[in-house]
């Protein structure tokens, strides 16, 4: 992968008790992993910082370490040093993706970034981001721990405060960008959706290396290498129908005149969306027609994501619990409130998070878009959340707050019917998969 002088080079750094042409074959920051000849990066978070890990990770093999703190190491400890051990990361993937030749593919937005990046992923079988891998630390290890032989890398680009995307943007470069859309997410770092925008744009609008970018109708980013997707007529790839069962997902979309129909797991018009956008991405880069869209309709949602679960007992769970803002959860009670059913329609749902000032503004006005609904319970956890509920109106729902997640586990086993769907939607740190395996397995004894 590396020989030290090249880290060395990179970072303009001294060498302390290294052997130059030491190899390194690839890069840790984590001692409970396997850090047998590879760099140890050691960095630093509020709760921890990685320089008190440094001596284990030479017991554990690693060939060098790379630091940002002179403490008493110990004699003949292999040290580079440096002034900034993230800022170092990112350097080095910055030059790993250029020695190779890497061409990279980011994905940003303020929601379906990682459903469209796994559904890309799926058509492609491109290597590229994994989990939810897309900081300024995940995205650096994603790139390096690509094989030397690949050609095109999916990374996902997750920014929570300004500056972020220009770091990100500089350590990718990326050739294809593609913005899903720009919403009310992560305004507790940003401020307005304007400042969204405006910093998740940057992997187009300051990017002379871009060759093709993707953004959503409503993203104002215009270009003769700008492709467009949506649902107006004026749009490179339009959806044109989507209409969902429990079961499967019917979309109807258009690409340069031609009418595509395809049957998905994926369910939701929301969904629909990314469906088409990856499409169009994949279509542009060279895929054919008939392959992109048998990958399409053999994807499967991912744990907690647009999930739908048929439980033992016959009610059916729609767990999209993985994370929450205003614009994917309009989405998701907009989704449950257009399916047809035969039992009771119920939202479990719990705080939205880093909406900064907005916050009891938005979590409010999503309690108006749940009275317009035919939503039958909804059930509420948390603190914020108190707002939504408190401005739902009553007439013709069950509204119950529950101080614990248990309690809501306790109600709906006993409550449950046969024919019935769930909703589950929080922000990811509301842990609401918690309720989800409770419900299930429940149904399941």
């Amino acid at each position: 992968m590396f020989r030290v002088k090249e880290i060395a080079k990179i970072l303009n750094s001294e060498l302390v008790n290294c052997n130059k042409d030491t190899y390194i074959s690839g890069i840790s920051t984590d001692t409970r992993k396997d850090v047998k000849g590879k760099l140890f990066i050691p960095l630093k978070g509020s709760n921890f910082n990685g320089h008190d890990f440094v001596e284990l990770s030479i017991k554990n093999g690693a060939s060098a370490v790379l630091v940002s703190e002179d403490r008493n190491w110990s004699q003949n400890l292999p040290i580079i040093k440096t002034d900034d051990t993230l800022k170092a990361l990112g350097k080095i993937a910055k030059y790993y993706a250029e020695k190779n030749n890497f061409k990279i593919i980011a994905i940003t937005g303020s929601a379906g970034k990682t459903t469209t990046k796994n559904i890309l992923k799926h058509i492609t079988k491109f290597y590229g981001t994994e989990k939810n891998f897309n900081n300024l630390i995940g995205v650096p290890l994603t790139i390096l721990n690509a094989k030397e032989e690949e050609e095109f890398i999916i990374v996902e680009l997750g920014i929570n405060i300004v500056g972020e995307m220009a770091q990100l943007n500089d350590i990718t470069t990326p050739e294809y960008a593609i913005i899903t859309n720009i919403g009310y997410g992560h305004l507790e770092g940003f401020g307005s959706v304007l400042k969204v925008f405006e910093e998740k744009s940057l992997i187009i609008r300051n990017n002379s290396d871009l060759k093709k970018g993707f953004v959503h109708e409503n993203i104002d980013i215009k270009g003769e290498k700008i492709f467009t997707f949506g649902e107006s007529e004026n749009t490179d790839c339009r959806l044109i129908e989507s209409i969902s069962d429990c079961y499967r997902n019917r979309v109807r979309f258009s690409y340069k005149e031609k009418i595509y129909n395809i049957e998905s797991k994926l369910l939701g018009k929301f969904n629909a969306l990314n469906i088409v956008t990856a499409f169009l991405v994949a279509r542009e880069l060279g895929f054919d027609d008939e392959y992109i869209l048998q990958r399409l309709e053999t994807f499967t949602p991912s744990d907690k994501r647009s999930e739908m679960i048929r439980s033992n007992k016959g009610f059916f769970l729609f767990n999209d619990c993985y994370n929450a803002n205003f614009d994917s959860f309009k989405e998701a009670i907009n989704f449950i409130d257009k399916l047809n059913v035969k039992g009771k329609k119920i939202a479990i749902i719990g705080d939205m998070y880093e909406l900064g000032q907005l916050s009891e503004e938005l979590h409010s006005k999503l309690g108006e878009i749940i009275s317009n609904t035919n939503i039958d319970y909804v059930l509420g956890t948390g603190e914020f959340v108190k707002a939504t509920l408190g401005n739902i109106n009553k007439k013709d729902k069950v509204v119950k707050y529950f101080k614990n997640k248990e309690d809501i586990i306790d109600y709906i086993n006993s409550n449950i019917g046969e024919e019935d769907i769930i909703l589950l939607k929080a922000s990811r740190a509301m842990k609401f998969e918690e309720i989800a395996r409770g419900i299930l397995n429940y149904s399941r004894g």
